[in-house]
């Protein structure tokens, strides 16, 4: 497990971290895509899956259920206010929280009460939604349901597979939060 740990840690420091939100057009199929080659969308989608192992199952559902509405307000909110005109000020929040995320993941813990938890991955998720909103003014509905898709999809995968290694492979999922960690980091540096 540890190669493959490695291998793939390899892999996400290789990525074009400055390609964090590609163009890729717009609509619906941009906002689908979008979220499987944002590597920092990717990335913490899983991570907020994965994070999401130390919830209650109850909880965990309702994370993944309530999860397309809260990127649908954080965009609403950037579109409305004007704060998707700040995506430097909100891709270093994003980046800051995958830090964050990937600390709470390598410890095994909530960090946190189920219920601040919950607001915990709703504000990152807010975020996430505001800093898309500048690029996609123009398409917007089509953009967003294809990323509230995509973006539930992985967050149920990453829940998957935190519920295995929780159970299964603790280390590696100390070694993917301190992945997780580190990508924020690079993020973070640019």
């Amino acid at each position: 497990m540890s190669r493959t740990v490695f291998i793939a840690g390899a892999l996400l420091l290789a990525s074009p971290m400055a390609m964090a939100h590609p163009a890729h057009g717009s609509g619906i199929g941009a906002g689908l895509l979008h979220a499987l080659t944002g590597i920092d969308h990717m990335i913490a989608m899983l991570a907020i899956g994965l994070w999401s192992a130390n919830m209650t199952s109850t909880n965990r559902q309702r994370l993944i259920t309530g999860l397309p509405l809260v990127l649908a307000a954080g965009f609403a909110l950037g579109a409305l206010t004007g704060l998707g005109n700040l995506v430097a000020t909100a891709d270093q929040a994003i980046a800051l929280s995958l830090v964050l995320l990937g600390g709470l993941i390598a410890t095994h813990k909530l960090g946190l009460g189920q219920i601040p938890a919950l607001l915990l991955a709703a504000s990152f998720v807010t975020v996430h939604g505001i800093a898309h909103t500048e690029a996609q003014m123009g398409h917007a509905v089509g953009f967003v349901l294809g990323l509230m898709v995509t973006s539930t999809l992985l967050v149920a995968l990453g829940a998957n597979i935190g519920q295995w290694l929780k159970a299964e492979a603790k280390p590696a999922m100390t070694a993917l939060g301190l992945l997780v960690s580190v990508s924020g980091l690079v993020l973070i540096r640019g």
